[in-house]
């Protein structure tokens, strides 16, 4: 890790360099960050979103082992260029309710983990999308004037360095099932909309007077545990489609930025690519401290996800694993009827789900999905004899089980995703097609009590430029 965390100081010294290239942070008066999780410091903590970080393990390194909304066991990059440029120890989340005076003089984060430069990213999480962060960004601009004044708000602001990290939500949200981008757009064309919204993003920062900026590139985004699980097979390798998107952005903004720089000259604008950097780290892991025979090593936040949370339980013979809802509720649940999920099926096969929190899961939404494995596994391992019989209770039953009101249903559809279980993501699906099967799309907005809100000319566009599916 410390290789990580020289080569991000190393990019933040090159943006407080002077013209002849030494380093200094005497003029950095403030660190100002903008993104997702790699820079979100807890602005999510009260938001109505399943993207939290403010409970166990989070935190288990922290000073006072507090869970304060990083998604980290401990500091995060933010906190160390802070300290590493002597601005101060930590930075603070601008929606934290115990923000002080001196705080705010010396920087905030404005970031929102699962935020993305794609608004739609934003919105299918319910976080603070980029543009509300640029909003919080002229609140905080109004609350310095009101403390020490508009000369001296100015002078923070024009020496501060302004820190932006997004992406890497984008492309997970890109290649996920129920997305609508991959319908509008293909990798490359993707990838010049993400280009153009960073690139807006930036020229707002350079006009709100901004003169230091350091745009960090996406990471090897395929080959982090989760996305590995999801798009890497069997063998669990990196999804290449998602680190082919992550390496076309960055070489794409890479230029973007360079003629930026070119355009405004009396500013800094650098390109963290941290792209190989990490790939080096899950390519040679002993090399820099992490044992290779270890997939989630001790110490790591991830291991703590999977480590820390109750003990495993054996009942009745059967091995048992823990879960934990987003609520707080523990399930002790059987191995085999999790191995339904190839999600907690991979944790298991690592030897890395003794204790599994399921944050993106309510209690409610868990026992059924419980439920629906528990009843599939024991339709399996029914005799052969009785196949024929076994199939059609099935069946029958599987109908009853989607009998649910609509929020219900849309929770057991995004639960079945998250934990990969391929018969209930499409039992669930099916049944939302055969709601809107042979419905206009007038009563589909009725059924799913979705507002239209395209104007009649708007409406007659899409109607004439998409006549195949009215017909």
């Amino acid at each position: 890790m410390a290789f990580f965390i020289l080569a991000i100081m190393y990019y933040s010294l090159l943006l407080v360099s002077s013209s002849k290239g030494q380093a200094s942070n005497r003029t950095i008066s403030a660190i100002i960050a903008f993104g997702d999780s790699i820079v979100d410091t807890g602005n999510n903590n009260d938001l109505n979103t399943i993207m939290k970080s403010n409970f166990p393990p989070y935190g288990k390194d922290f000073q006072g082992h507090i869970p304060t909304g990083r998604f980290s066991n401990g500091k995060i990059t933010t906190d160390f260029i802070a300290s590493k440029l002597g601005v101060k120890e930590l930075l603070p989340a601008y929606k934290n309710p115990k923000l002080g005076p001196q705080d705010l003089l010396t920087g905030v984060s404005f970031a929102s983990g699962g935020s993305g430069y794609d608004p739609e990213t934003s919105a299918s999480v319910s976080v603070i999308s980029m543009s509300q962060q640029l909003d919080m960004l002229g609140e905080y601009k109004g609350k310095l004037k009101t403390l020490v004044g508009e000369n001296k708000t100015e002078s923070i602001l024009k020496n501060s360095l302004y820190i932006v990290c997004s992406g890497s939500n984008d492309a997970v949200t890109y290649f996920s099932p129920s997305s609508t981008r991959k319908n509008q757009y293909d990798i490359p064309t993707y990838v010049e909309f993400l280009v153009e919204t960073t690139a807006s993003f930036l020229m707002e920062l350079i006009n709100s007077g901004a003169q230091k900026i350091g745009v960090f590139g996406i990471p090897p985004i395929g080959c982090v545990p989760s996305q590995r699980t999801i798009a890497g097979g069997v063998l669990r390798k990196c999804g290449d489609e998602l680190n082919h998107l992550a390496q076309l952005y960055n070489s794409n903004i890479s230029t973007r930025i360079d003629n930026l720089q070119a355009k405004y000259q009396e500013r800094k604008l650098v390109f963290v690519d941290i792209y190989p950097t990490l790939l080096e780290l899950i390519n040679n892991p002993q090399a820099h401290g992490i044992p290779k025979s270890s997939p989630f090593p001790k110490g790591t936040l991830v291991h703590a996800e999977f480590q820390v949370m109750a003990s495993t339980a054996a009942e009745n013979g059967a091995k048992m694993i823990v879960l934990k809802s987003l609520d707080g509720e523990i399930f002790e649940v059987e191995e085999s009827v999790l191995m339904e999920s190839q999600t907690l099926k991979h944790l298991i096969e690592d030897d890395c789900a003794e204790n599994i929190p399921l944050p993106n899961v309510t209690s409610k939404i868990l026992s059924k999905v419980i439920e629906y494995c528990k009843k599939h596994v024991d339709s399996a391992s029914k005799g052969s004899s009785e196949e024929k019989l076994v199939d059609d209770e099935l069946k029958s039953w599987d109908a009853d089980f989607v009998k649910v009101d609509q929020a219900t249903l849309f929770d057991l559809i995004l639960a079945a995703n998250y934990l990969n279980i391929k018969s209930l993501l499409d039992l669930t699906c099916q049944t939302v097609a055969d709601m809107i099967k042979g419905k206009t799309p007038e009563e589909i907005r009725k059924t799913f009590n979705i507002k239209n809100d395209f104007t009649p000319e708007e409406e007659e566009e899409i109607r004439r430029e998409n006549q195949w599916a009215f017909e």
